[in-house]
């Protein structure tokens, strides 16, 4: 699942009474906020401008064609 592999985000957040300002969420920048985003987040907490995943190798490709 594509949660899982989810190690950062780049999120605009509100700041202040009528101000908003972007942060990096990572391991080491705001974790917790990672951690919700990963979970059911869906922009609940803020406004989602990037993602970034970590990903791995397939070790097989399997193709399939239905008519």
């Amino acid at each position: 699942m594509a949660c899982d592999s989810l190690v950062g985000a780049e999120i605009v957040v509100a700041s202040g009474t009528e101000c908003a300002k972007a942060i990096r969420v990572d391991l080491e920048n705001h974790s917790d906020l990672l951690w919700a985003l990963r979970g059911a987040g869906n922009g609940n907490f803020g406004i989602v401008t990037s993602l970034t995943y970590s990903v791995a190798p397939l070790k097989s490709v399997t193709y399939l064609q239905a008519t």
